[in-house]
């Protein structure tokens, strides 16, 4: 989707591109904080009068409405730049829609904007069920959704092919200089016929790859790993070996309460630090006065989990 948007900024001049990846936010995760975030982006970047005639409850007052009032205002705004401005280009993407709260899963057509003007569009992206790294019902109740709505044009994409999967990830490999002996010849060849070719899959495989001292032969760690999940995985149960099973349990724990609103270091360290069973394991043999979690410690993993 990122790539999508570069382009079409290539091909229209005067275009504007308003991009939203649903779910890596609590603010992304819902469509009426996404809906609400658009209309307050239009009308900064067209000076446009607020709701209700502007003031500092203008935020709360669009976060009170429903999905449909907050989808009939962006369309009533995007018709009004379609008359004052019909040279302008507006393109809305929204990103892996199977990412947002289930309770937008209901009835996706009560809310996606159909038949809107021609100097605008809206561009979605949902992973396909094949892909669905759960496994769950939501991306399918999803998908079958989208595809009930006639009004959208659906273009499936498929997985990249052998050469083309290993062309991108020795491109990656010379972009940031990195060279390993190991895999010379036919081995990421031979990997990839093998692998689930997709975008997301060749960057984890990268940023695994990447992490593999010299001195250990990477092609027996890569060899097992074929699809988006076993990636995960591999990162998840390494992270373990590095810092030990219980406290990344419990820091992806405490990371999973606070996915709604986040949390900061300091939070995270607090929580972390009344966590008795944690404190105990961690100072095994010495227990510090303030019983206080390592800030560097905590630092270091958050830095591997990006």
């Amino acid at each position: 989707m990122a790539n999508t948007a570069a382009t079409i900024a290539d091909l229209f001049e005067n275009s504007t591109i308003i991009v939203r990846f649903l779910g890596t936010t609590p603010l992304s995760s819902s469509v009426v904080d996404t809906f609400a975030s658009i209309i307050k982006q239009l009308n900064r970047l067209f000076e446009l009068k607020p709701i209700g005639g502007g003031g500092g409850g203008d935020d709360d007052r669009l976060l009170k409405m429903s999905r449909e009032q907050l989808k009939d205002i962006l369309l009533d705004i995007l018709d009004m730049l379609n008359e004052q401005k019909p040279n302008e280009k507006i393109f809305i993407l929204l990103d892996s829609l199977d990412q947002l709260n289930s309770s937008d899963f209901d009835d996706l057509k009560s809310w996606i904007p159909l038949n809107v003007k021609a100097n605008t569009r809206f561009i979605y992206s949902a992973i396909d069920d094949e892909n669905d790294l759960d496994g769950g019902e939501e991306t399918s109740t999803l998908n079958v959704n989208l595809k009930l709505i006639e009004e959208l044009d659906h273009l499936k994409l498929d997985d990249l092919n052998q050469i083309e999967a290993v062309n991108i990830f020795e491109s990656m490999a010379n972009s940031v200089q990195f060279v390993s002996a190991h895999l010379r010849g036919d081995f990421l060849t031979d990997l990839f016929e093998r692998a689930e070719k997709v975008p997301l899959y060749i960057k984890l495989l990268f940023d695994i790859w990447r992490k593999i001292p010299s001195y250990c032969d990477a092609r027996n760690r890569l060899a097992s790993l074929l699809n988006v999940k076993s990636c995960i995985r591999y990162i998840f149960a390494n992270l373990e070996i590095d810092y030990g099973k219980l406290l990344v349990e419990r820091c992806l724990f405490y990371l999973s309460l606070s996915a709604d609103s986040g949390i900061s270091d300091s939070e995270m360290i607090d929580a972390l630090s009344l966590d008795v069973t944690l404190v105990d394991h961690i100072f095994e043999f010495h227990l510090p006065a303030d019983h206080k979690m390592p800030a560097p410690l905590w630092n270091r993993i958050k830095y591997s989990l990006r």
